[in-house]
């Protein structure tokens, strides 16, 4: 009975607990009121207008024309490249064009100069001919500069795996409208005919068939990247002149004396026996950013004809990275000349400016003397994956002698470009320059001041 009356007036259990975090599920979200743009520092007192604010807002100013101008002009090229990358056309061409291992392949080629014009042609390569990085090659080209450029070429840093340094080459090429455009820097503005080709620098065109055979051999220490080559060259020129057939300027007859020319109106023979050296210590992981690379070369032409002379040059040029290998600063140098009585060099073979490789902004050889100096400062900053935009300036100068220099006022031209890479090496570069007009380039390596003494296409 006790029992029951206890259990009638025990009071009724308090339902149990909810957990917290369901608890917090059931409550409805507070709504948060979103942190206005100008709060979101969380400054207790908004801060004032800075002086360096006031002093920068001008520079800003000026600095957003070319700004916003560049990602006008790089709109397309980052479009272009974007809708190459979703669908994978470098790929696609290369599976067309090259071997499975990638070593060989037979390719268009393309050229432009805007004196010239456009040049094309077509490429046969092979890359690891031996197992050892040979190189081999067959390439011809038309238009442009040329009627008809051929050549055929051999190279190793390392033949065989030895350490023998080996290129041969056999070319020929018509180019039907050279430009001539005076000797040294004469007074531009005489007239007439008959004139000698120190006194005047009226452009003129004539035409060229050349005959070229090169040889070299050496050694190799080191790789790719931390290299040194030692070796010797023996290159044999011939080379026959005559007016021009092509161009709108006048032909070289109609303005100077040719026989003031040294060797125009005469067949030009020449063997040049050089002594080189390189030394490359650029790095070679993908795109080069830091390091340098110096080359030097000297040389005689023995009189087994009419014409001997001593030749030289040296092109130092080192890479410094700025900024995580995307930003990269290049700063160039080259020197060339020539040593002998006046009669005894021929113009053809007296260093020259002007054109992808010399002196961008100005036309293919427009400055000629015995001897000449570039400098070169270029800024390089990425736009993609595989390509990066260059902003440069070259200074240069030709002059009878190294002492001319001091007194001598430089020219000079500036502009940017595109360098169109791979993974592994620099396929080519697109140019805009302008020195005494505007001038584009499409070539392989502007910065390679000798590649014509290897006659590279």
């Amino acid at each position: 009975m006790f029992s029951r009356v206890a259990l009638a007036q025990e009071p009724p259990k308090a339902p149990a607990e909810e957990p917290a975090e369901a608890a917090a599920e059931q409550k409805p979200a507070e709504k948060k009121e979103p942190v206005r743009s100008d709060q979101a520092r969380g400054y207790e007192v908004e801060p004032g207008t800075e002086p360096e604010d006031v002093a920068l807002a001008v520079p800003r100013l000026i600095l957003a024309v070319p700004r916003y101008a560049l990602k006008l002009v790089f709109w397309p090229v980052k479009e272009g490249i974007e809708f190459a990358d979703r669908h994978a056309i470098v790929e696609r061409v290369e599976d067309f064009l090259y071997n499975d291992a990638r070593t060989a392949a037979i390719v268009p080629t393309f050229g432009y100069d805007s004196y010239f014009g456009p040049s094309f042609g077509a490429k046969a390569f092979h890359e690891d001919l031996a197992g050892h990085k040979e190189h081999a090659s067959a390439e011809a080209r038309f238009g442009g500069q040329f009627n008809l450029a051929s050549q055929l070429r051999f190279s190793a840093d390392n033949f065989g795996g030895t350490p023998l340094w080996l290129e041969s080459v056999a070319r020929y090429e018509s180019a039907p409208g050279l430009l001539f455009q005076g000797i040294g820097h004469g007074d531009g503005a005489q007239a007439g005919g008959g004139l000698n080709p120190r006194d005047a620098q009226i452009a003129t065109r004539y035409s060229q068939d050349r005959y070229l055979g090169l040889l070299r051999s050496g050694i190799t220490f080191g790789r790719p990247g931390e290299m040194l080559q030692l070796g010797a060259t023996g290159i044999y020129n011939v080379r026959d002149f005559g007016a021009k057939d092509r161009g709108r300027d006048p032909s070289i007859e109609q303005v100077y004396d040719t026989s003031q020319i040294v060797g125009f109106n005469e067949r030009v023979a020449t063997f040049e026996t050089d002594l080189n050296l390189i030394v490359d210590m650029r790095d070679v992981a993908g795109a080069t950013a830091s390091g340098g690379r110096l080359e030097v070369f000297g040389g005689y032409v023995p009189r087994i004809g009419k014409y001997s002379f001593w030749h030289h040059g040296a092109e130092l040029t080192g890479f410094i990275d700025l900024y995580k290998r995307t930003r990269v600063l290049v700063l160039r140098g080259f020197v060339e000349g020539v040593v002998g009585s006046d009669q005894d060099i021929p113009f053809a073979e007296l260093p020259r400016l002007g054109g992808p490789n010399r002196l961008r902004g100005y036309r293919l050889d427009r400055f000629r003397d015995e001897k000449v100096m570039v400098g070169t400062v270029e800024y390089r900053y990425p736009i993609h994956q595989y390509v990066a935009g260059s902003l440069y300036w070259d200074v240069g100068r030709a002059e009878r002698s190294y002492t001319d220099f001091f007194d001598a006022k430089w020219k000079s031209g500036f502009g940017g470009g595109f360098i169109v890479r791979s993974r592994d090496s620099q396929i080519f570069t697109f140019d805009i320059a302008y020195g005494d007009g505007i001038r584009f380039y499409l070539t392989t390596d502007p910065l390679r001041a000798f590649t014509k003494n290897d006659t590279e296409l």
